[in-house]
């Protein structure tokens, strides 16, 4: 008899000290795997998302680079994995996933370990990849466009700034021609009430819109007489006075064609 228990006892402790299957094995790097996959993919879609939305606002607006706002966007990033941390791990197991029973010496086993590590790593890798096709929804460069369009924005004023204190006129103005919706739109401009305001005009409206039109250089001693003056930038309160004189000329391309239209209105400065 005692031979017997020594024999199961020693049995037991066999199977307890051999390594688990390779159907035990599957089990474990499967049931790591899963939440894994799922810990990726929300980590990658908040930290695109988020690191988008940052990029097109705050770093827009201070300059920051795209890298300092994804990193920002890692912080919402990694709070919604704390967040939503016990939900993926409830949905596993809900959906069947368990972990295999084992032993105590089987639990601390190199093979046991690895298989497991190796589940979490290539579940995320394969979470983060998903993630990635949140990018096929979104402008990755509209940022980048819209840092550019804040610098050259800048310069324009600058020079439009510097432009009418030169020349000696009340305002300058750079209107933008804009083909495809059939419109001039201010870009930049200096000495107006409202600088700041973007003003639109349709296609051949005004002194600006006749010269786009034409190509050629407009110089207009008394405004109030010609046939082409655009009276409601005055009366819009525009400008902030009332235009007398404007000497306007084309922008043109290398292709010979109009992109933009400068004016400098009220030489001497006038602004009654």
């Amino acid at each position: 008899v005692a031979s017997r228990s020594s024999s199961t006892a020693s049995a037991a402790a066999s199977r307890s000290s051999a390594p688990p299957s390779a159907e035990t094995l599957r089990k474990i790097f499967v049931f790591n795997a899963v939440p894994f996959v799922a810990f990726g993919f929300i980590d990658n879609t908040v930290l695109i998302y988020a690191g988008d939305a940052i990029d097109n606002s705050v770093g827009v607006a201070f300059g920051l680079s795209s890298l300092a706002a994804a990193a920002m966007g890692q912080i919402f990033s990694d709070t919604s994995g704390v967040l939503f941390g016990g939900a993926i791990e409830a949905w596993v197991l809900r959906a069947g996933f368990t972990q295999p029973v084992l032993t105590t010496e089987q639990n601390v086993m190199r093979v046991t370990r690895t298989t497991s590590t190796a589940g979490k790593v290539c579940g995320v890798v394969a979470g983060c990849c998903l993630g990635l096709l949140n990018l096929l929804l979104i402008d990755p460069h509209a940022a980048e466009k819209a840092k550019e369009e804040k610098e050259f924005t800048a310069v324009f004023r600058a020079i439009m700034d510097e432009g009418h204190n030169v020349v000696g006129c009340a305002a300058a103005s750079l209107w933008i021609v804009d083909y495809d919706k059939r419109e001039l739109w201010t870009r930049a401009s200096s000495g107006n009430a409202r600088d700041d305001a973007v003003v639109r005009r349709p296609f051949g409206c005004g002194i600006v819109g006749d010269v786009a039109a034409t190509g050629k250089v407009s110089n207009v001693s008394n405004c109030s007489t010609h046939p082409a003056f655009d009276v409601s930038v005055d009366a819009e309160g525009v400008t902030g006075f009332t235009t007398h004189s404007a000497l306007t000329g084309p922008v043109i391309d290398e292709r010979g064609r109009v992109v933009a239209v400068v004016q400098l209105v009220n030489k001497g400065g006038g602004k009654d």
